[in-house]
């Protein structure tokens, strides 16, 4: 995106600095060839009635200079409209590319916070995972050692019935 705004600001560049010779080339030309005036808008032709009327026995010199300064006037004008547009153009592709930027921040940030969620996820499902592995062999060890206890009550009550039966064998020959 910024390799494309540098090739359109060079490309601009170009165009204003091939605009702005070509004008020149064409008023110097004009200046030295050309002695009929084409005047383009009524503004150039109201300001030459205005020069003809007051002017009208003026020698053929001045009247070449304010055709002269019309077509500058008019050329300085084009100029300034077509500086104006690229500036404007300029500052729309600087903005389009401070949004694409912003846009890019914002989407790395989504993507690095997407990856965090998906590592979260994972140490979760491994947490949960040992948790249960964890209680299923504490239930294991305490099944086991409710079996040993059961196995040691019973040899006990076995012992407790074997001993009172010697204790009852014992007691009648006394």
């Amino acid at each position: 995106d910024s390799r494309d705004f540098v090739e359109i600001t060079a490309a601009i560049d170009n165009i204003l600095h091939s605009h702005a010779k070509m004008h020149t080339t064409a008023v110097d030309d004009s200046v030295t060839e050309d002695t009929s005036v084409d005047y383009s808008t009524e503004l150039e032709y109201s300001i030459a009635d205005d020069d003809a009327s007051s002017n009208s026995s003026s020698s053929p010199n001045n009247e070449d200079s304010t055709r002269r300064l019309l077509r500058q006037a008019h050329q300085r004008l084009e100029h300034q409209s077509i500086y104006e547009e690229v500036k404007l153009l300029r500052t729309q592709l600087h903005q389009k590319l401070e949004i694409v930027n912003k846009c890019n921040d914002l989407e790395q940030q989504l993507s690095n916070a997407n990856q965090t969620i998906e590592m979260y996820k994972k140490k979760e499902k491994s947490y949960s995972e040992d948790i249960a592995k964890r209680e299923m062999e504490f239930m294991n060890k305490l099944n086991d050692m409710c079996v040993m206890m059961e196995v040691e009550i019973v040899k006990r009550d076995d012992r407790i019935a074997e001993l009172q039966n010697r204790l009852n064998e014992t007691e009648p020959m006394n």
